[in-house]
């Protein structure tokens, strides 16, 4: 009897031994990576062109442990290891981040790069993380945006436009805030065209793109502007402002012409500006 209870026991050890084994040989869940961008996790980025470095932040998890951990950098398809990381603690399974990445060489505008946190663990498992940075365009868009309209001089209705501040300017106004004024005529018909009084000038560029103008882009295309120009429905003018180097991109949008009674004829118009 006392045989059979003692090879019981030990039975009954070896059982134990064994689902213990089992359960630490069970497979753990992959290691985890989440990067970090403006301290939200992010797998995208945009700076701004030139940006010399980025300081990488985030943490990785591993529940059987780090193996090792690596930082690489891709440009242009080449891949480049920026940090291997393989000294931890026997029970790390957290482990935070932060690193400075060079981009010399590889922040011009238009390009872009791919940061990758590759995470291995005590049972060969592998997790990743990535963040592609894109360097944004160096030419500063004309966000803002506006219309207006100014009617025949000989209206009742405003006749100028003040670019700057976004209104219709009166004869009473200042002479310094209108950028637009229909001219008067001989023969009270309405003239399709307007001219400044305070320095602005104008010039005609119809393959101008409207609907995605930049500041830059509308200076090179401003060359022998006037302060008075003729217009048509649908034009594009690139207005100099009041002899500083500040761009607005007009589109005119209507002409409307009424008899020579009535003077409500008028020029409507949308324009952009930075």
């Amino acid at each position: 009897m006392r045989k059979i209870t003692f090879l019981l026991g030990i039975f009954a050890m070896l059982f134990g031994i064994f689902t213990l084994t089992s359960c630490d040989d069970d497979p753990k869940p992959a290691p985890t990576v989440t990067i970090l961008h403006s301290g939200v996790p992010a797998t995208s980025a945009q700076l701004a062109p030139n940006t010399a470095s980025y300081m990488l932040t985030g943490n990785a998890r591993a529940s059987a442990n780090f193996k090792s951990i690596k930082i690489t950098l891709t440009y242009n398809g080449a891949t480049n290891t920026v940090k291997d990381i393989l000294d931890f603690e026997k029970n790390d399974t957290v482990y935070t981040f932060m690193e400075e990445i060079n981009l010399a060489g590889k922040n011009s505008a238009g390009s872009s790069v791919t940061i990758t946190v590759s995470v291995t663990d005590q049972q060969d498992q592998v997790g990743t993380g990535t963040l592609n940075i894109g360097f944004g365009s160096s030419e500063t868009p004309m966000k803002s945006s506006g219309s207006g309209m100014i009617y025949n001089w000989y209206s009742s209705n405003a006749s100028a436009w003040d670019l700057v501040n976004n209104r219709s300017r009166k004869a009473a106004d200042s002479d310094s805030d209108k950028d637009m004024v229909n001219p008067s005529s001989t023969d009270w018909s309405f003239k399709k065209e307007w001219y400044s009084k305070n320095g602005t000038q104008f010039v005609k560029n119809n393959s101008f793109n409207y609907n995605n103008p930049t500041v830059e882009a509308a200076a090179a295309a401003f060359s022998g502007g006037s302060t008075s120009i003729s217009v048509s429905q649908g034009d594009i003018i690139i207005a100099k402002l009041r002899g500083q180097d500040e761009f607005v991109v007009i589109k005119i949008t209507e002409i409307r012409e009424t008899s020579i009674e009535n003077n409500d004829d008028y020029i409507k118009f949308e324009y952009k500006k930075k």
